[in-house]
């Protein structure tokens, strides 16, 4: 059953037999993290009229004739207050945020203002249309705010409600089922010595950050038949079940032979990339199927550059890829050709440049730099070194 496939094409196996769910309609408490299936167009313009952007005294440019000019002061406007027509050789008091009285095009602010019985007394000519926010600069009725397939956050979700648009169509949440495996896994607040359920731990909160339904299943020991029920009774359940451990070629590593006893289409067991080399990806009567690596470290490299792409696709997202940035080796980083490796560092900003540190151990088995690192540097598979001073891609954790 051996079959691996490098880098690349695991992901594009991936994404291939992945296609987006259906719709819903939520209202903005539920919305966030969720993947918008609808174009967003303004429903009209921002601001609706010229709006005084400071507390101040609207005017006619063309009144300032001869210095000093005194306008007479003829009203107060302030936000939702009563709009009047500005007289000429006139001025009217405009609250920030307050739309102009017509027939004003400009602003003195109210520290700049020399009032002297009920007269605005102007020394110096300010310039034209100063201090306002004209209509629709901001945004024109019917322009597009937010594409198909992008993932509303809390600023999209600011920017609807200020246009009033409180309930959206989103693309269905995946749902996904964790499961974790191993007679060593306990869970953090078992009092025992075995191996605490970190990537349960991992996993979920990756997955709820990506707007994911996530349903953990519990910890099952190293049984074959034990572990070949759990897969068939999540199959066609879960839109993806994630198991971790069991993956690699150790004698009670399990998930692979319980792929085969249910029939499974296995389209690989493994990758090229460091660490994380064991990955299983298959399709179980309807579902996919991820079983992770054991180890934190490597679980992690795995679930953020082959599982996380996939929960995107289902979502709609049309760039369901990590964002990565390009960064500056501060030393030589050691990898091995036909490798991709992912090395834990961290970062630093020098002179606009960003610059990667190695973050210390890089051994599979250490996870304590893979919790304190910044983000990982990848090397490519046609290097074996890559040198202090050169360019690679970068993977950064969110802050």
């Amino acid at each position: 059953m051996e079959k691996m496939k490098k880098y690349e094409a695991a992901k594009r196996i991936i994404l291939e037999n992945v296609k987006p769910l259906g719709e819903e309609v939520v209202t903005l408490e539920d919305a966030n993290n969720r993947v918008i299936s609808e174009d967003i167009y303004a429903p009209f313009d921002i601001p609706l009229r010229n709006v005084s952007a400071m507390d101040g005294y609207a005017l006619r440019h063309s009144d300032i004739d001869n210095l000093p000019c005194r306008l007479e002061i003829s009203g107060e406007i302030f936000p939702k207050g009563e709009i009047f027509k500005l007289e000429k050789k006139k001025a009217a008091y405009v609250a920030t945020g307050a739309f102009l009285p017509e027939g004003a095009d400009t602003v003195i602010k109210v520290e700049d203002a020399l009032i002297d019985n009920g007269f605005l007394v102007v020394k110096d000519v300010p310039d034209f249309g100063q201090f306002v926010n004209r209509k629709a600069s901001e945004v024109k009725m019917g322009e597009k705010l937010i594409s198909e397939g992008e993932r509303l956050n809390y600023r999209l979700l600011g920017l609807l409600a200020r246009f009033g648009i409180y309930q959206v169509r989103v693309y269905s949440k995946p749902k996904i089922a964790i499961i974790s495996t191993g007679n060593e896994i306990v869970e953090p607040f078992e009092r025992d010595e075995g191996e605490k359920n970190a990537n349960l731990y991992i996993l979920k909160s990756l997955l709820k950050e990506e707007g994911a339904d996530v349903h953990y299943l519990g910890i099952v020991g190293d049984d074959l038949k034990a572990i070949t029920r759990i897969i068939e009774n999540c199959a066609g359940e879960y839109h993806i079940i994630v198991t971790t451990g069991g993956v690699s070629a150790g004698k009670k590593d399990y998930i692979k032979r319980a792929l085969s006893e249910l029939r499974s289409t296995v389209f690989f067991t493994s990758t090229n990339v460091k660490p994380g080399r064991p990955l299983t990806f298959a399709l179980v009567k309807g579902s996919l199927f991820f079983g992770l690596p054991g180890y934190p470290s490597a679980m992690l490299v795995n679930a953020i550059e082959f599982l996380l792409p996939a929960v995107r696709r289902f979502q709609g997202m049309k760039q369901p890829d990590n964002n990565y940035l390009e960064v500056i080796a501060a030393e030589d980083f050691r990898s091995r050709r036909g490798k991709v490796y992912f090395i834990r560092v961290k970062f630093k900003n020098k002179d606009g440049s960003i610059y990667a540190y190695n973050a210390g151990s890089q051994l599979t088995s250490n996870y304590i730099t893979t919790a304190l690192c910044d983000g990982f540097i990848i090397i490519p598979e046609d290097k074996d070194v890559l040198r202090e001073g050169e360019r690679a891609k970068a993977f950064f954790f969110k802050i």
